[in-house]
């Protein structure tokens, strides 16, 4: 007999896919975020470092 609080292998599943979900959204969001705050110091410096 399984226990009441025990969730369906396939609400795990589905509830795993949602958190990871998530955290690549996250992930994003704050990646756009930086980029655009710190875009002007990080382009110049990638092309400096290119040139070389």
């Amino acid at each position: 007999m399984m226990a009441p609080n025990a969730a369906d292998p396939g609400d795990r599943l589905r509830l795993r896919q949602i958190v990871i979900w998530s955290v690549f959204a996250a992930l994003l969001v704050l990646g756009v975020v930086l980029w655009s705050r710190f875009s002007g110091r990080i382009v110049p410096m990638l092309d400096a470092l290119t040139d070389r």
